[in-house]
């Protein structure tokens, strides 16, 4: 059947985030189509709490405006008499501490699914951020993107880019029953291996990995080695949730490819809509130490320009990391504290060099005496031990 492409126009495109993402270090999002062609099996896009579209696979919403709203949203984003925006951005000196990194596209609407050869919206949206010098973060499961290779370059040497590729497994069998109107894993390793040869930051976006299909060690490791083999620079790994209509549909799949496998996700879902704890923390540390014996990050690195703030960013940043690692060992309160407190260094207008210096560490909002204690240790040294041990 067909995808049905209905056009409209948005009242709005950019979404600006409360928070700093710590897994892909964007602020803001935007995205052209609602809803994904590419309909794979697994997609939590289709759950209700998404309201993407009465038919996930075959409608798609075309947000035919787009671009006239973007540039609107990026004039108050960005304005050009560089004062305080509306959304709440701190200034120094009259002059925007840092431009945000903005995602294009989501984890449940590809921005370059088919509908994007004909409107070419995700083109536009490249355009803008050129214009505008926005740092862009962009994933995608198709080697359409190759097509818009002269525009990232120019991104990547104005502010930063980075490209990643969703991937479940390099295994053809198995991303042919779940993934069937995606690009194969080998298109998408090949466009990686163009991208990153353009200099341009690129990895993999290792999700989902499904639990008893592609969680073997052997299965892991053949695409961290392939990935590296292509380029990537990181590896971002999580498992698959199951909410409401995605779960029909992933059960669909199984009982006609995996029937054995039915009773089994029953009971690892047992707790709701993500997999038993245990099996988590299994298999990130699984994935952490092949990481490390394949020479290869698990985590993004972070864009941090040179300028005024730089420290600020950098501890925010080893924060950030912290709660990454612990969110990923289920340590999920603990985390939140070091997210809250890496988004208020984020926003200070001071120095944190000079804070320090005054002795008024103690004084931010959310400091404890060990999260002191480390960004003391990284202001002194440029590492926090801590950290380390929670990367492995």
């Amino acid at each position: 059947m067909a995808a049905i492409y209905k056009e409209y126009k948005c009242k709005t495109m950019l979404r600006m985030h409360k928070y700093v993402d710590n897994w892909f270090w964007e602020s803001g999002s935007v995205s052209p189509y609602r809803a994904c062609e590419h309909g794979c099996n697994y997609c939590d896009g289709r759950s209700k709490k998404y309201h993407a579209s009465e038919d996930f696979d075959n409608i798609i919403h075309v947000k035919i405006n787009s671009q006239e709203i973007l540039r609107k949203e990026l004039d108050r984003l960005f304005p050009k008499q560089k004062t305080l925006t509306d959304f709440g951005m701190k200034t120094e000196g009259g002059i925007i501490k840092v431009k945000p990194v903005i995602a294009i596209s989501s984890g449940i609407s590809d921005a370059y699914q088919p509908a994007e050869r004909k409107y070419k919206l995700t083109r536009g949206i490249l355009k803008l951020f050129l214009e505008y010098e926005v740092p862009t973060f962009v994933m995608t499961k198709s080697d359409l993107v190759l097509r818009d290779l002269d525009l990232l370059k120019k991104i990547n040497d104005t502010t930063w880019s980075n490209v990643s590729f969703s991937l479940s497994c390099v295994d053809k069998k198995i991303t042919a029953e779940f993934e069937p109107i995606a690009a194969t894993p080998k298109r998408r390793l090949d466009a990686m291996k163009k991208i990153a040869d353009c200099g341009i930051l690129t990895g993999i976006i290792f999700m989902p990995v499904l639990p008893y299909i592609s969680d073997s060690k052997k299965q892991l490791e053949e695409t961290i080695k392939a990935s590296r083999k292509k380029g990537a620079k990181y590896i971002l790994a999580a498992s698959m949730t199951m909410r409401d209509l995605q779960a029909e549909r992933f059960y669909e799949t199984l009982k006609i490819h995996y029937p054995e496998l039915v009773e089994k996700y029953k009971v690892l879902y047992r707790k709701g809509y993500e997999p038993d704890g245990k099996y988590l923390k299994d298999l990130y540390q699984k994935i952490k130490i092949l990481c490390k014996e394949n020479d290869i990050q698990n985590y993004i690195p972070r864009y941090i320009p040179d300028m005024k703030l730089s420290k600020n960013l950098e501890v925010s940043t080893m924060l950030f990391l912290c709660a990454y690692f612990l969110s990923l060992d289920g340590e999920r309160y603990r985390a939140e504290a070091f997210r809250r407190l890496a988004q208020t260094i984020e926003d200070m207008d001071e120095k944190i060099e000079d804070i320090y210096g005054q002795g008024r560490l103690g004084g931010i909002k959310g400091i404890g005496k060990n999260t002191k204690e480390l960004i003391e240790e990284f202001l002194e040294t440029g590492k926090c031990g801590y950290l380390d041990e929670l990367r492995g």
